[in-house]
């Protein structure tokens, strides 16, 4: 009798524990499907503050569409020809020179003419200056030049800032510094070869208004296509240019004259 009563308490204390295991499941998927519904309805909630933005911008970008061309162009030209000059003739330029052809002509353009817009962004800007260049508005221009350009930069640089922020820009991409003086030239085209075909930059510094002959296939970008293989002749040497080359040419002068392929 005793065994019976013990045996029909330990059928019943199974079937509560088997009870109590199910509704603790049933628990734990109760709290799980809840947080599931929580995390869905914030993210519908910030979805919905999202929609007038998304509306906003894409209202933003169609008008932007309408003024691509001229603004593509005003970059282009902004980068192509007036790097030499200061910051009042630039703005004559843009404005005297550039806008005006294209109202001459009709190209459409956004009202306000500012290239920076187009080179680079506020983000990039800042990245330079914490790189050390300078956050006045020409230094931006600058800047903005001097990485968007297919040709290599010279940098007239009589108060270092630019020499400074590519030291600091390049530091950790294995930047070589040479000088063209006569002690050095030897040096300096070995190590512009070997760069070349590495692919590091190179910074010629304090540059004189002379620039010797012998580099000018390198800072001319006189490059030969081989297939998918770049060259640049160098004497008697046929160097394969790795496209994370840059070329970076520096002087104090004030100044300087140098012949119009400079």
């Amino acid at each position: 009798m005793v065994a019976d009563l013990a045996a029909k308490l330990a059928i019943l204390q199974a079937d509560f524990d088997q009870a109590m295991g199910e509704k603790n499941r049933a628990e734990a998927e109760a709290n799980r499907c809840a947080k599931r519904l929580d995390s869905a309805n914030r993210l519908v909630n910030a979805l919905g503050a999202e929609q007038e933005r998304w509306v906003n911008a894409i209202a933003r970008l169609e008008k932007e569409l309408e003024f691509v061309t001229g603004d593509v162009l005003l970059a282009s030209s902004f980068v192509s020809y007036v790097g030499p000059f200061s910051k009042q003739f630039r703005e004559k330029i843009i404005n005297n020179n550039f806008v005006e052809f294209f109202k001459k002509h009709s190209i459409p353009s956004s009202p306000t003419a500012n290239p920076l817009s187009i080179l680079t962004t506020e983000a990039e800007i800042a990245q330079w200056n914490t790189e050390k260049l300078p956050s006045d508005p020409v230094s931006s221009e600058n800047g903005a030049i001097l990485t968007s350009s297919e040709r290599y930069s010279l940098m007239i640089d009589p108060q270092l800032q630019g020499i400074t922020w590519i030291k600091t820009r390049e530091g950790n991409n294995g930047l070589e510094t040479v000088r063209l003086t006569p002690e050095t030239m030897n040096n300096a085209i070995k190590v512009l070869e070997r760069c070349v075909e590495q692919g590091k930059p190179v910074l010629i510094e304090n540059l004189e208004n002379s620039i010797d002959a012998t580099i000018a296939p390198i800072y001319g970008r006189q490059i030969i296509k081989r297939g998918r293989t770049s060259i640049i002749k160098m004497g008697d040497k046929e160097l394969t240019l790795d496209p994370k080359f840059m070329l970076y040419l520096h002087t104090k002068l004030s100044n300087p004259h140098y012949p119009p392929e400079i």
